[in-house]
């Protein structure tokens, strides 16, 4: 069931927040299309680098999250947009891109042999030159939190489909190698009914030189290292970390 649920608050939560995508915009002007979203979920950036006129190709495991991406695109953009249910460490689309990106903190989620087999299948994607680029919360940061955070109220949005608000609400614990987020989302009805999903998520608190090493090792030479979408230079403090390599 959370199968089918899940997959709507995501898209509720999500499609309203924007701010990166400019950077992934810029990229896409830089590289030129067709290009590919790993993980692109239900299409928050998918849709919008489509709208600005690429052929945008994306890949997801998850067969709700595609559902709901096809039944929310823009007028207009269908015919710009190809989808495939895949597992992004094991793939074949038979052709290669300019620009390959791994969007929305995923890059973090992955556990080590995952990402190498992931990166190992970009390289084989990716046209000679092409950029590869992802972004996750900067692990620095993360490291720093307290090792416990009971849940508490992070932003209300309203349900896609019912209009209703969703109360979201976030907790952590923090271990050596990794940050576990407990996330909570009660659908509130009017007739006072509690409809509540529980979500699991999980950083990887490996270093920053780790992530730089794996990136050398698929054989992607790292051209930059930002810490936030406004193109900042990366520092321990900086909320993000970006990593843009190219083939």
């Amino acid at each position: 069931m959370k199968d089918t649920i899940f997959p709507w608050l995501y898209h509720g939560q999500h499609s309203h927040h924007k701010d990166d995508i400019p950077f992934w915009l810029n990229l896409a002007n830089q590289s030129g299309g067709p290009l590919l979203e790993l993980a692109c979920g239900t299409g928050r950036v998918l849709a919008a680098l489509a709208q600005a006129g690429y052929m945008a190709y994306g890949l997801d495991r998850e067969a709700g999250m595609l559902g709901v991406l096809q039944k929310t695109l823009p007028e207009g953009v269908s015919q710009s947009i190809q989808v495939f249910q895949a597992d992004m460490s094991a793939f074949h689309l038979y052709r290669q891109f300019p620009l390959i990106l791994l969007a929305c903190n995923t890059f973090g989620t992955l556990p080590h042999p995952t990402r190498q087999a992931m990166l190992a299948c970009v390289c084989r994607h990716l046209l000679p030159g092409g950029t590869f680029a992802t972004s996750l919360p900067n692990p620095e940061v993360l490291r720093s939190l307290p090792e416990k955070a009971d849940p508490e109220f992070e932003e209300v949005f309203y349900h896609p489909l019912s209009g209703n608000p969703v109360e979201v609400n976030c907790g952590w614990q923090r271990t050596e190698k990794q940050i576990i987020f407990h996330w909570i989302y009660d659908h509130l009805f009017p007739n006072g009914i509690v409809e509540r999903v529980s979500i699991e998520t999980c950083q990887d608190l490996a270093p920053v030189k780790d992530y730089e090493g794996e990136i050398h090792e698929a054989g992607l030479s790292l051209e930059i290292l930002l810490g936030d979408f406004d193109g900042d230079e990366y520092n321990p403090d900086s909320p993000n970390l970006i990593l843009v390599a190219r083939r």
